[in-house]
This record gives C-alpha cells, sequence and structure tokens, in this order.
C-alpha cells in the first residue's frame, strides 16, 4: 500500500511539471486598455530595470531563452535599453521565443528583427539567441531612442511601435506596456518605486544612459523613502 501511494505521489508531481505548474509564472499584469494606451504614449523607456540577473532569470525560465538574464543585463547596461522592456518586446513577439519559428537556428531572432510579410532579410540571423538579444538593443538605442535619430519618435512604447511594427498598432504597444508592467510586478517594491519615478519623470539618473548613475547607491539613498512613499499615494500602480 506504501509503494503504491509513492508511486502515485511521483506520478502525480511528473504531471504537474508536463502541465507547467511547477514553472515559475509571474503574475500577469493586464491594465485597462485606456490605462495602457495613456502609458504606453507617455512612460519613458530609457531607465534601469533594477534587476538582478538571478531576477530576470526567473522570469524566463521555461522557455527558449531560459538561463539568458545575463545577456539582457548586458544589453540593459551596454545600450541603456532596459531589460523589462527587452523582456517584453521578446514577450510580445514571440512569446519568449516559444511560438515563433524564427526563434530556432539559424535564425535565433525571439524579436522577429528584419523579419517581414516577405521573409527573413539579412539581419535576421543570429549566431545564438544571446547575441540577437544584444544586437536589438544596440539598434533600437541607436535609430529608435537616441533624439535625432532615424526612427526616433521619443522614448516610449508607443513611440518605438510606429517604425518597429510598421504603424501605430495598439494592440501591439498596449502589449509591451503589459508585458514591462509584468515583469515588474515581480520585483521588490522599492525597486517597482524606482521605476515608476523614472517612467514617470519625476527623476532622473546624474549620468545618460547607458551610464545611468555615477553612483547608483549614493544617488537613491536620501531619496527612496520619498520615493517609495509617493509610490504608495499613487496606489502603488506598477
Amino acid at each position: 500500500m506504501k509503494t503504491i501511494t509513492i508511486i502515485l505521489a511521483i506520478l502525480a508531481i511528473v504531471l504537474l511539471i508536463v502541465d507547467g505548474l511547477l514553472m515559475f509564472k509571474p503574475k500577469t499584469t493586464e491594465l485597462p486598455e485606456e490605462t495602457a494606451i495613456q502609458l504606453a504614449k507617455q512612460t519613458t523607456i530609457i531607465r534601469p530595470s533594477f534587476a538582478t540577473t538571478q531576477e530576470i532569470d526567473k522570469l524566463l525560465k521555461g522557455t527558449r531563452m531560459t538561463g539568458l538574464g545575463w545577456a539582457l543585463k548586458v544589453a540593459e547596461e551596454e545600450t541603456g535599453v532596459p531589460a523589462d522592456f527587452m523582456w517584453a518586446l521578446a514577450l510580445q513577439e514571440s512569446h519568449l521565443g516559444n511560438n515563433n519559428k524564427w526563434s530556432l537556428p539559424p535564425y535565433n531572432n525571439p524579436y522577429s528583427w528584419d523579419i517581414t510579410e516577405k521573409g527573413p532579410g539579412p539581419e535576421a540571423k543570429f549566431n545564438s539567441i544571446s547575441d540577437c538579444i544584444l544586437f536589438v538593443a544596440q539598434k533600437l538605442k541607436k535609430y529608435y531612442l537616441t533624439p535625432g535619430a532615424v526612427y526616433y519618435k521619443g522614448e516610449t512604447p508607443q513611440s518605438v511601435a510606429v517604425y518597429y511594427c510598421g504603424g501605430d498598432d495598439i494592440a501591439w504597444y498596449t502589449g509591451i506596456l503589459n508585458g514591462m508592467k509584468t515583469f515588474q510586478a515581480s520585483l521588490t517594491e522599492s525597486k517597482r518605486a524606482k521605476i515608476w519615478i523614472m517612467e514617470s519623470r519625476v527623476l532622473c539618473g546624474d549620468a545618460p544612459a547607458p551610464q545611468f548613475f555615477v553612483n547608483e547607491e549614493e544617488y537613491w539613498k536620501d531619496k527612496i523613502s520619498w520615493v517609495i512613499a509617493l509610490y504608495r499615494i499613487n496606489g502603488g500602480r506598477i
């Protein structure tokens, strides 16, 4: 009888794993459409995510981007395009590589970069997904998120959408915004508060992106308590 119980318990665990119920799943955040549209038009992308590699890896677990938190973090540090935006962009384009054939070799492209209705272009193929992450972040910063650049329309999800997906696609940029909020919901309150205060442009770093802060700890030490207080007054809105 004891043996049967153990076998059944093992089978139950296997079924849970198969169903993905033991996989880390972030709390999904989906704002009302009107709110998402408004925030997608005014929320700045260029600011830190404040996430650690380990925190990012939890959000990539079980996908084709598993273990690539380090690549998103490097891309953030080198280009100034934050990990939460790059995570949300991959989520929107390919569900983190899980439902897009271009995410597989030889393309390794979960961002659908340089892929149109006509098929893949000359910049659509990468040696690895990590190479794709850094390349796309570099291109976004250079052409989409730098004032005066050829595709620059601002520093928001909505402004990136104009050229990235070929127009003012509400579903696309609200999807990006909701993805960013889902990412942020997995972080500590202090990190969420920092992101909120910078997204709203109340505070900025004391160095240009990607070198956000000369000394991050020094920058926040006399601000974080009232930043958290303002965040709570705002309803703790992510």
